[in-house]
């Protein structure tokens, strides 16, 4: 199942304002031409060479090759305008995932109000959660843009932000260097069993090390979650503790306003509250020019509202060392942390840790496998299922009679669908019954009804003057003479023991003989990619545009059924920007026959409405709008469609 469940765009190409566009296992892209449907799928492009290598300002991209190019962040940034944010965020389905997994901890306990806490499973329960990046030049003046920020949350409360200070740039410190930021309340670091006391794992686990702005966090009462809270409220609560201009920035963006349980959320500007949602305790509000300035409250339960600093002295959060543009890790190295000086601790140094005992030094080794976890963690498994994306453009390559495949790899020959005769040619040479050609085979000939099948010819290369041909030629003259036993050891043998090349032929059903791709047609040329692209399991998602470029609506209307087979069975995720009505028409009838299971119905087939995802792009004066289109389960869409498409075709009839 795919991890990544959801994608929001602001500011990216043609997007201005967010949009949020719910991933399915098939999500359909449809609009007119240039109104930026291939948006969506540039966005996973770009985000994925970002966290590989942190590089922001991108113009070719290591999926694409010259198939895409972004030009740079100038022209990616909406507007051109690059005193803008970019701002993505990528919906997760931890069902999928495991963090525990992939990010270990170190088996052992620790005592926490003198119960035993198994430390290693931490993460454990999470359900659902982000990462979102914000990608801009800030206020820095060099204008050098970057990975400003990006946040980790989880069950809708953020748990940890990631930056580099812009003014960092101008002063002269590191760009290798990050700064991280704790949601010490966020429930994950409840006691278990004790969940409405967040925090207190942190706190009780790293009292004499952590540092003095963590002790400040740690003096206030218990946090809970509300389940709602009238906004309103909140606005009066605002103004008579933070006077009257806090309110307002909330005021005025009001309608803007969503509530993830505990987090109030208006643009850049978020507020929590005490259990008895009487009393703030947090109001933080994401600065361009600061990146991150955190303003939080911590109550007694004597003195509700005593105590109260604004925090936007990054200095003293931890340093994450080793980072590419900015704030991306460093794959190629360890992950660690640098506490701020206020801890004053080098656990790692025994002169200077000799006053600390075990429990101690478990405490940060702690605290650090823990964010390592829980904040590297999802990148890492974002990062996992990015890198398997498998890119198909709109036009395919036709390959040359005397192709070959090269040596090395290269994903980007997938854009212009010569990776996937690169896909085949492998599994034909390196496995004896090879099961990506059968496959494509049986798709070609039995599903689309093409009239092609693939076969793999076996040829033994003989050169002239090998001592076999001469023995071949005394056989052909003194066979009578000759006896098996000479045969075998003299031609058999040595010939059994030369390479055997393979090579992939298209057989022409209707004649029965092998033709070269030149010869097939460019229909086929075209979806032939596109049915190796969905065969070949290695890619967790698969982006693809106009996979019905030039073939006959039956075909269109068959490759529906392909999709259904290899992603929604396989849960995979697939990614279609398509002009085809007879592809949607066809999921729409699977999703009828899945609701009404006719006698004949084939539950390889089965396609429900949660499966599907069809969005609808347009396009007005430069600033580009996805809606979604939902679809009923007797196969119709619950809305009417925006303009065109379907509409076309009535006015033509009637």
């Amino acid at each position: 199942m795919s991890f990544i469940s959801g994608i929001s765009l602001e500011n990216f190409k043609g997007i201005s304002s967010r949009v949020n566009i719910s991933l399915k296992p098939l999500t359909l892209l449809f609009g007119a031409n240039s109104a930026g449907k291939s948006t969506i799928l540039h966005a996973l492009l770009y985000i994925r060479e970002v966290i590989r290598t942190g590089n922001v300002d991108i113009d070719w991209l290591m999926q694409s090759g010259e198939s895409i190019d972004l030009g740079g962040f100038e022209n990616i940034v909406h507007g051109h305008d690059t005193n803008r944010t970019i701002r993505i965020r990528f919906e997760l389905n931890y069902s999928s995932a495991d963090l525990t997994k992939r990010v270990e901890i170190d088996e052992y306990l620790y005592m926490v109000n003198q119960s035993a806490v198994d430390l290693s499973t931490i993460g454990d329960s999470v359900e659902t959660g982000w990462i979102e990046f914000h990608i801009g030049t800030g206020s820095s003046r060099s204008k050098k843009p970057r990975v400003l920020m990006w946040e980790v949350g989880f069950d809708g409360v953020w748990f940890a932000r990631v930056s580099n200070p812009i003014e960092n740039i101008d002063r002269g410190y590191p760009e290798e260097r990050a700064r991280l930021q704790l949601n010490e309340i966020h429930p994950l670091l409840a006691i278990p069993g004790d969940e409405n006391k967040t925090g207190t794992i942190y706190g009780e686990i790293c009292e004499d090390t952590r540092s003095d702005m963590y002790e400040l966090y740690f003096g206030g009462t218990s946090f809970s979650l509300p389940e709602k809270f009238d906004h309103d409220v909140l606005f009066t609560m605002l103004e008579k503790e933070y006077g009257r201009d806090i309110a307002a920035d909330f005021a005025n963006k009001k309608e803007h306003i969503h509530k993830p349980r505990n987090l109030f959320i208006v643009d850049s500007l978020r507020a929590a509250l005490t259990p008895d949602s009487q009393s703030i305790i947090e109001i933080g509000e994401l600065a361009s020019e600061k990146c991150l300035d955190v303003y939080r409250t911590i109550s007694s339960t004597d003195n509700p509202g005593s105590y109260w600093q604004q925090f936007n002295n990054v200095f003293k959060w931890p340093i994450i060392p080793n980072v590419r543009g900015w704030c991306i890790p460093d794959w190629e190295k360890p992950f660690k942390i640098v506490w701020p000086a206020s801890i004053k601790l080098e656990f790692e140094n025994p002169e200077k840790n000799k006053g600390l005992n075990q429990p101690d030094l478990l405490a940060v080794k702690f605290v650090e496998q823990m964010t390592e976890r829980l904040c590297i963690g999802p990148l890492l498994l974002l990062k996992d299922e990015l890198s398997s994306l498998r890119y198909i453009g709109p036009i395919r390559e036709i390959v040359s009679r005397n192709f070959t495949p090269p040596k090395t790899e290269d994903p980007s020959r997938w854009a212009n669908g010569l990776g996937a005769w690169d896909a085949l040619q492998k599994d034909a040479k390196e496995h004896r019954n090879p099961t990506l050609v059968n496959k494509t085979s049986d798709y070609l000939s039995n599903y689309l009804g093409l009239g092609y099948t693939l076969e793999v010819k076996k040829t033994i290369l003989l050169p002239k003057d090998d001592p076999v041909m001469s023995e071949i030629r005394l056989l052909a003259v003194r066979f009578e003479e000759l006896t098996a036993h000479y045969v075998k050891e003299k031609i058999i043998d040595p010939i059994s023991r030369l390479e055997i090349d393979k090579k992939l032929q298209i057989i022409d059903q209707k004649n029965g003989v092998a033709v070269d791709p030149n010869d097939i047609g460019i229909g086929v040329s075209q979806v032939l990619p596109v049915v190796v692209g969905a065969l070949e399991q290695s890619a967790l998602i698969l982006a693809v545009e106009q996979p019905e470029l030039h073939v006959h609506p039956a075909v269109a209307c068959n490759l529906g059924d392909l999709f259904i087979r290899e992603f929604v069975r396989e849960k995979r995720l697939c990614l279609i920007e398509t002009h085809s009505e007879h592809l949607i028409l066809r999921l729409l009838r699977r999703i009828r026959e899945t609701t009404n299971k006719p006698d004949d119905f084939d539950e390889s087939l089965a396609l429900s409405v949660d499966d599907i995802s069809v969005i609808t792009v347009e396009n007005n004066d430069g600033v580009v709008s996805m809606v979604e289109i939902p679809v009923r389960e007797d196969g119709e869409f619950s809305r009417k469609w925006p303009k065109g498409f379907f509409e076309e075709r009535e006015e033509e009839l009637f």
